[in-house]
């Protein structure tokens, strides 16, 4: 089956942007928790683009890149506006507010494309209506693997949904004040050390308030 220039084109686009992104990962990203499943998740979504391309299933594959690229382009105008507000020695508080806004709309998107319209559109079709579809034929190529491989990415959606809701703790309960990637240790470290030293703060000011009620 001939496929479209566009569609050749924009799965070479991505295909050239995984591939790149696994040496961005390796050479130049800095060392997160999350490193080691970056780089399996790059290598799964490569496998995905090529299979798909060759066994011709690019209708469900544009449709996979579609709803996890909405939430990269949230996440990168987030990403952009948490590096330009320390700039040239100065706080810029435009970029703080612009990059809260970016961080509520990346978390958004996050659960409506990736954790329930993936589910609903994209793995609802290739394991439920594509065999429903050809159960009479019994011809359908690839099922077990491409299903596995989605529900896989699917798996690592929910994973990382984790550090969404558990920078929303931080922040609601006082530990973080700014956007920030709670994956990097040393943001998880000093998150620790300002609410330790929040709570020193207050339990000394409690001492010297019950010293001071004892005097007089």
């Amino acid at each position: 089956m001939p496929i479209e220039s566009t569609v050749y084109l924009l799965y070479m686009l991505q295909l050239s942007f995984y591939v790149h992104s696994i040496y961005g990962t390796i050479c130049m990203d800095a060392k997160r928790k999350d490193t080691l499943l970056m780089l399996f998740h790059h290598f799964l979504t490569i496998s995905l683009i090529g299979f798909s391309y060759a066994s011709r299933y690019h209708k469900i594959g544009l449709m996979v890149l579609f709803v996890h690229d909405v939430t990269d382009i949230a996440l990168e105008f987030t990403k952009v506006n948490v590096y330009f507000k320390n700039r040239g020695g100065q706080f810029h508080r435009l970029n703080e507010i612009m990059s809260n806004v970016g961080f509520v709309i990346f978390a958004i998107c996050w659960y409506l494309f990736r954790l329930y319209w993936l589910p609903l559109k994209v793995l609802h079709s290739t394991g439920y209506s594509s065999m429903i579809r050809h159960q009479q034929t019994n011809h359908l190529p690839f099922y077990l693997f491409f299903n596995i491989m989605l529900w896989i990415l699917q798996g690592m959606n929910i994973y990382w949904f984790m550090f969404i809701l558990y920078f929303l703790f931080k922040v609601a309960t006082g530990q973080m004040t700014e956007v920030d990637d709670v994956r990097e240790d040393e943001v998880v470290k000093e998150a620790m050390v300002k609410a330790r030293s929040k709570s020193s703060t207050s339990s000394t000011r409690n001492t010297v308030k019950n010293k001071s009620r004892k005097t007089d």
